[in-house]
């Protein structure tokens, strides 16, 4: 045998070994003697070259691949002429470089006249033959056209079984091929029931350590990974690495790449840790294997970034993301799709740091370039589109997002199918978008259609059955149905924690999401306890500045806010704050959001300055980070406009809250919960300047919109009707007070329960009315019953606890029984003095209550010194209405 025929069979076996970089030096020096002794045109000099361009294919260098390749080509042409099998298998050559570099329409060209010229020259049912009508599938496949695809592999599929058999490999390779059509249809089941038979046959005809065979255990394994059997598809994966390590050995690319495949189950069952670990050790391994800017390197290095993203390490994720798409322009070229890709993925990270606006233009780049490069039906382009619209949503451009989310789902129906995954998914967008709008019920029926779709076609165990379980529960939750929420939620949790286990991140998210629930409910306990223990596992499982964890800190500390233990919550909203500005940068929306968490303390504390100085400060980042529009910064508003009201400077109250009812008329509608809310935030200014006829006209207004957006049992309806008793029982119509109020009460204990804290106030309210009509006595009873349910429901030190001891000392004074009302208001006011501080204005309020107790009893030396201490705290020792 000659030197140059057995450097072609060294050749050969690199090739099947993966060493595709070794192969290149065989390559080369048996093109050097081929030329030499035979000259460049012989066909075995030709094929020399042909050899070398597989090796640059194998290495991911597809422009130096093509190069050799079109020379390749037109040598053989020249030599054998362009109808000779070996030109034919050039050309087909050459087509698969235009498919690794993206160009599938070149590709696709190139595969349709391989196909004419095979069917012309070797016969229709030649293998050759059939074997072009699969990689014609192929093309098809990657350009998004499934059903093309489909239609002719089923075809190559019986022509294999009539030629070559039923049990011959490339007829079993075709069964495999369907499958994974199968798969990008979302049709798991029959691709599952394929591939299972694929790998029978393989064990069969093959043996069960044969390279093909274990590539069918990992197919399956991805099919087992898509249907969310991420537990079967990692014992799969992990037989698999096993085996290839055996067969192939530790660096053969193939058992790098089942490496990967791990690490992403790993990823997608919450071990990210791991998942890390892996793709560092894949990372390395391929770049001495396969070179630093061999694809599959910088795949694995995207791989990296989405890791990072996952833990919430934004700042490595996008520093490798940009390396990533500077390598990918470099090999790839500026269109590929994969460079594309990565340039998705670089925005879906500045989507993650708040930095909407930068990942906005990123999206319409890459939309634009998928639209020319892919056609504008293409899958991956409607994704983009879908990913557009989330940045809209999230940039609080919801009309914009929705007209977009028509769009894509109405491709996704004509391309894909109207039960295919990606189309459901759409439809779940869409319902997310409506449920932003405030279009609750339009939300509702959508996912209620997307939940019973994939109970049906992924089964109810799928995690995207879960997750659509727990996205219809947040409807619920936000129409005021909490015990059906909290039910569904309950039932997401067990389910999360059957399928994926109990310290993976969606089952804590719904841990997260039941003490919301509760926290909602008013069982502030309970919500605590699940919010301590989310904590936790957050601080395990994710680490302590995972943006996830400093989330569950600020969900504890709007709890101890419910708690009117405000101290602590503050505490942690400092700590939050300080995290969020070191993790997230102080500029980030989460962080802005921790700011204005600290100012509805200090707000809540009676701190008025410290919540004004924040409010103000909150409102010109969000500004300037979201925009004077976004409904973000109209909430800041909204909130600067409440600490106003509480500072009595009514006035500026009411300028900026009626610029609210105007900007959220504009931007959401005048229909939209929201907007609803500052009609009623207006009244409640109009109230406190005394203007209550017209404040009473808005109230009207707010509860009839309510009623009809809401529904007359919804918790914002039925505080609309005790805002509405109010007003009646400020003007002194205390039987319309009365008779609303009563309503108010039996609707409370239907719909929240009788030991709600809104149940408790409503009593509280009711007798408010009763002590304004004279009747003391039955007013007493309500306010004792109020003070029992307070202890027992939020503490003996509770901010609601002690006004309604407050309130039963105003009784007791209205009935003569000064001296019970002066060792209540003594109590009140030390309680009020530890709890709240001395100058808060319920304390200074308690010692003017007390100040008129002592008046009453004719005390007034003391009434006089208490009234001294009182313009003291508020004015100071040395204002001239205090001396």
């Amino acid at each position: 045998m000659n030197v140059s025929k057995l450097l072609g069979k060294v050749s050969n076996y690199l090739h099947h070994q993966g060493r595709a970089r070794e192969k290149e030096a065989v390559d080369k020096k048996a093109l050097q003697l081929r030329k030499e002794l035979l000259g460049e045109k012989h066909p075995d000099t030709i094929e020399s070259m042909a050899s070398l361009g597989a090796a640059y294919y194998r290495q991911g260098r597809s422009k130096k691949a093509e190069e050799i390749l079109v020379e390749v080509l037109e040598l053989r042409k020249e030599v054998l002429g362009e109808k000779h099998p070996d030109t034919i298998q050039s050309m087909a050559s050459l087509a698969a470089t235009y498919h690794q570099q993206g160009r599938s329409k070149e590709d696709e060209e190139i595969s349709l006249e391989v196909l004419e010229l095979r069917k012309e020259v070797l016969d229709e049912q030649h293998p050759d033959t059939i074997r072009s009508m699969a990689e014609l599938a192929t093309t098809y496949s990657q350009q998004g056209r499934s059903k093309e695809a489909e239609k002719i592999r089923v075809e190559v599929l019986e022509l294999r079984k009539e030629v070559l058999g039923e049990k011959h490999p490339d007829t079993i390779e075709s069964m495999a091929a369907l499958a994974t059509t199968y798969s990008q249809q979302g049709r798991s089941k029959e691709a599952e029931e394929i591939k299972v038979e694929v790998l029978e046959l393989r064990k069969e005809v093959l043996g069960k350590k044969h390279p093909d065979t274990i590539q069918s255990m990992a197919e399956l394994a991805t099919t087992y990974h898509q249907q969310g059997r991420s537990k079967e598809a990692e014992e799969i994966k992990l037989e698999v690495l096993e085996l290839q390590k055996e067969v192939l050995g530790e660096k053969h690319p193939d058992t790098i790449w089942s490496m990967g495949s791990l690490a992403a189950t790993y990823h997608q069952q919450g071990r990210s840790k791991e998942a890390e670990e892996i793709y560092i050790k894949v990372l390395e391994l391929q770049k001495e294997v396969l070179g630093e800017k061999h694809p599959d390197t910088i795949r694995s290095m995207a791989s990296l970034a989405a890791t990072y993203h996952q833990q919430g390490r934004s700042k490595e994720a996008e520093e490798i993301y940009i390396e990533v798409l500077e390598l990918r322009k470099e090999v790839l070229g500026e269109k590929h799709p994969g460079t594309i890709e990565s340039m998705g993925s670089l925005a879906a990270t500045y989507h993650q740091q708040g930095r909407s606006k930068e990942a906005e233009e990123i999206y319409i780049e890459v939309l634009e370039l998928q639209s020319a490069v892919l056609g504008e039906t293409h899958p991956d382009t409607i994704e983009s589109m879908a990913d557009l619209a989330t940045t809209y949503s999230q940039q609080g451009r919801s009309k914009k997002a929705e007209e977009i989310k028509l769009e894509v789902l109405e491709l996704r129906k004509e391309m894909l199918g109207e039960k295919h995954p990606d189309t459901i998914e759409s439809m779940a967008s869409l319902a997310a978008t409506y449920h932003q709008q405030g279009r609750s019920k339009e939300a509702e029926e959508i996912k209620l259609e997307v939940l019973e779709r994939q109970k049906e076609l992924l089964g109810e165990k799928h995690p995207d059955t879960i997750r659509s379980m727990a996205s219809l529960a947040t409807t619920y939750h936000q129409q005021g149905r909490s015990k059906e929420a909290e039910e569904i939620y309950i039932e997401v949790l067990e389910l999360w924690k059957e399928v994926l286990g109990e310290k993976h991140p969606n089952t804590i998210q719904s841990m997260a999401l039941l003490a919301a629930t509760y926290h909602q409910q008013g069982r502030s306990k309970e919500a605590e306890e699940i919010s301590v223990e989310v904590l936790e596992l957050r601080k395990e499982v994710l680490g302590e500045k995972h943006p996830g964890t400093i989330e569950s800190m600020a969900l504890l500390a709007a709890t101890y806010h419910q708690q009117g233990r405000s101290k602590e919550a503050e505490e942690i909203y400092i700590e939050v704050l300080e995290l969020r500005n070191a993790v997230l940068g102080e500029k980030h929306p989460d962080t802005v959001e921790s700011m204005a968490d600290l100012a509805t303390t200090y707000h809540q504390q009676g701190q008025l300055e410290e919540a004004e100085e924040i409010s103000v400060e909150v409102l010109e980042f969000r500004k300037e980070v979201l925009g004077e529009k976004h409904p973000d910064t109209i909430e800041s508003m909204a909130s600067l406009a409440a600490t106003y009201h509480q500072q009595g400077r009514s006035k500026e109250a009411e300028e900026i809250s009626v610029e609210v009812l105007e900007l959220r008329k504009e931007v959401l509608g005048e229909k939209h919960p929201d907007t609803i809310w500052s009609m009623a935030s207006l009244a409640t200014t109009y109230h406190q300047q005394g203007r209550s006829k017209e404040a009473e006209e808005i109230y009207i207004e707010v509860l009839e919109l309510r009623n009809a957006v809401l529904g007359e049992k919804h918790p914002d309806t039925i505080e609309s009707m005790a805002d509405l008793a109010t007003i009646y029982h400020q003007q002194g119509q205390s039987k319309e007070a009365e008779e609303i109020s009563v309503q108010v009460l039996e609707f409370r204990k239907e719909v929240l329960g009788e030991k709600h804290p809104d149940t408790i106030e409503s009593m509280a309210s009711l007798a408010a009315t009763y002590h304004q009509q004279g009747r003391s006595k039955e007013a007493e009873e309500i306010y004792i019953e109020v003070l029992e349910l307070r202890k027992e429901v939020l503490g003996e030190k509770h901010p609601g606890t002690i006004r309604s001891m407050a309130s039963l000392a105003a009784t007791y004074h209205q009935q003569g029984r000064s001296k019970e009302a002066e060792e209540i208001s003594i109590e009140v006011l030390e309680l009020r003095k530890e709890v709240l501080g001395e100058k808060h204005p319920d304390t200074i309020g308690s010692m003017a209550d007390l100040a008129t107790t002592y008046h009453q009893q004719g005390r007034s030396k003391e009434a006089e010194e208490i009234y001294i201490e009182m313009l003291e705290l508020v004015l100071g020792e040395e204002h001239s209405d205090t001396i």
